[in-house]
């Protein structure tokens, strides 16, 4: 599975309080409040682009992936393995 880690990204970036900071980077307070409580559907890859770009970051660094036992192993020099 695939999840943001824009709290984890943001608090490493010195900023206390995302929810905030993603506002006044011009995401909306909704989604802001979204996406910090990992309680989003959709990341819009608009909002992506704001988060990468403020945050002097790539999406590699804002996503983290956990293997999912269910679909099956996936193996040592699997692309995602860098994102684990």
């Amino acid at each position: 599975m695939i999840a943001l880690r824009i709290k984890e990204l943001l608090k490493s970036k010195g900023i206390d309080h995302p929810e905030a900071w993603l506002v006044k980077k011009g995401i909306t307070r909704y989604s802001a409040s979204r996406l910090v409580n990992n309680r989003y559907a959709a990341l819009k890859l608009k909002y992506l682009n704001i988060i990468c770009r403020s945050a002097h970051c790539t999406p590699n660094d804002l996503l983290e992936w956990t293997p999912d036992e269910k679909r099956g192993p996936v193996k040592e020099n699997h692309p995602l393995q860098a994102l684990a």
